[in-house]
């Protein structure tokens, strides 16, 4: 990063053309049109999301290769957002102490913020000035910190060439079948309206405004038995989706919250026209995963995902690594059983097997597999699964299957203790390459750490070899070929002449990037339907 390029931007919330760019250079500072951006080659700048839908709405246009500094103090900082990482990768308050006007902060940040119209004239230069000198101080202290955190090379190798791909996404917007959408909301609705009259009348209250946040307390009217009275959120979240099987609460509060969050999405597609621009965040999690917001079309279930569409004479397709967290739990680990089990067949399955005897519990197993692996007991999972009221012969005997199953990975229990420790040792936890989630606290880890302390390499590693693949196929295929990523999945819309072919050879990338990493083991990448 040898005497970059930076851009400073005041975006037109109205879209009448009245956006302002700066472009600082070592010759200077040159205010251009948005459509003259695109002859830059590389813009270092802030928060790009709002830049992306700025310059589509006001008639500019993309540079080749924009360098989100709100990116690079998200991985710098190995913070989640829940740990209040927010504040450490907040551009304006962590710039603040390198401009030697602070008045000149201030009025920027407003402005920037859209809370006071942009000024024009020589006041306006002023301002622009002391930015340039605050950023280009800024900037090389970010550079150094992210050499000295070992973040330098994810960051410009993997996270910036990633994120491209996705600013073009945003740009161009994804194709939308409004009269799928008009169906699909009508659907929805019925089967929320369906599980919300379930679940009120087991509450005896209303269940608008209830959550996996708030519901708690109401938790003992239901035969829901939890493990424990005090989980709420996402891990409440988990739990009841183990318990679906035997809880009928579980089941239709799952399938309310399911239906009112796919209603959210569906309304705001409502109101687009033939496309929609969300907003993606390339490294959207504290393991790097890519998030895509407003709407949140990665939230869709399979039911309601047919409201995405092709451009005009291409097709979808979507690839999808066969279990992917397995596959590098047992790669990393060196668990030679582990990596049998998943190179002779499916894990899942044979989990399936083991605890319920059959092939039917596949995708429950799924989650019974990444809950012990992510720090859930087998007395909890068991408790889950069978559901209150259940015998003590009954839960003794899910205990005992679990068990077995598990007690065969040793290597990968000592893989896991093996972290616990690092974490507990160093204060911070890694990939194999960078993204590093730091310790807040001391002492002996808490639960929630002892988990993430496992999630973090596995689910950091799983980022690191999809974003390699996408990064691959964008070189291959273009990336006008790329329409959303679904965690560890991609969909993507190709030519229809030579699908098998281009399904061959995108497959074929995806499992070198993961041989790359984790070469002990036999992925499988699978192309089907993104939707049932």
């Amino acid at each position: 990063m040898i005497d970059p390029s930076y851009l400073i931007y005041f975006p037109d919330p109205y879209g009448v053309g009245k956006s302002k760019y700066f472009v600082i250079t070592k010759s200077g500072i040159s205010d251009l049109p948005g459509s003259s951006l695109a002859h830059h080659a590389s813009l270092v700048t802030f928060d790009v999301h709002t830049l992306v839908d700025d310059l589509r709405t006001n008639g500019g246009s993309l540079p080749s290769k924009l360098i989100d500094i709100t990116d690079a103090l998200r991985l710098y900082a190995g913070m989640s957002r829940a740990d209040g990482g927010e504040k450490r990768w907040n551009f304006w308050k962590n710039i603040k102490g390198d401009f030697g006007n602070q008045e000149a902060w201030k009025d920027l940040h407003r402005i920037s913020s859209s809370y006071e119209a942009v000024p024009d004239g020589d006041r306006l230069n002023k301002l622009v000035t002391e930015f340039s000198k605050a950023v280009d101080v800024f900037w090389k202290k970010i550079v150094k910190n992210l050499r000295q955190a070992g973040e330098f090379d994810r960051f410009f190798e993997i996270e910036v060439p990633a994120a491209q791909i996705f600013y073009h996404r945003q740009f161009l917007g994804i194709p939308i079948n409004r009269q799928r959408v008009d169906e699909f909301t009508s659907l929805a609705s019925k089967e929320r309206y369906s599980s919300y009259q379930a679940v009120s009348s087991v509450l005896n209250i209303s269940a608008t405004g209830l959550s996996y946040w708030n519901v708690g307390s109401r938790l003992p009217l239901t035969d829901l038995g939890l493990p424990s009275a005090d989980v709420t959120g996402y891990a409440l979240r988990d739990q009841m989706k183990l318990a679906s099987q035997r809880s009928r609460f579980a089941q239709e509060f799952t399938k309310y919250l399911d239906a009112s969050r796919d209603m959210d999405i569906l309304a705001r597609l409502s109101g687009a026209s033939d496309r929609v621009f969300p907003t993606f965040h390339p490294v959207g999690t504290i393991s790097s995963r890519i998030l895509i917001a407003d709407p949140y079309i990665q939230e869709l279930r399979r039911r309601y995902r047919a409201v995405v569409d092709a451009e005009p004479g291409l097709v979808l397709r979507y690839f999808d690594y066969s279990q992917f967290e397995p596959g590098v739990m047992a790669s990393l680990s060196g668990d030679v059983d582990l990596v049998v089990m998943y190179n002779d067949g499916d894990v899942y399955t044979a989990l399936s097997l083991a605890v319920f005897g059959d092939h039917e519990h596949r995708q429950l197993c799924k989650r019974v597999f990444l809950a012990f692996s992510y720090g859930m007991s087998i007395d909890a999972i068991a408790l889950l699964l069978c559901g209150k009221g259940s015998g003590s012969t009954e839960i003794q005997d899910m205990k005992r299957k679990i068990a077995q199953f598990f007690d065969r990975f040793k290597v990968l229990t000592r893989f896991k203790a093996g972290l616990e420790e690092r974490l507990m040792r160093d204060g911070k936890i890694e990939t194999l390459h960078g993204n590093f989630r730091r310790r807040l606290g001391s002492g002996p880890l808490s639960p929630k750490e002892r988990r993430w302390a496992v999630s973090q390499v596995i689910q950091g590693t799983a980022s690191l070899i999809f974003k390699c693949a996408l990064i691959e196929i964008q070189r291959v295929f273009g990336t006008n070929s790329l329409l959303v990523p679904v965690h560890d999945a991609i969909l993507m819309q190709l030519p229809e002449d030579d699908a098998e072919e281009n399904q061959r050879q995108i497959r074929e990338l995806m499992q070198a990037s993961f041989r790359r990493y984790c070469p002990d083991v036999n992925v499988r990448v699978t192309c089907g339907a993104f939707h049932e």
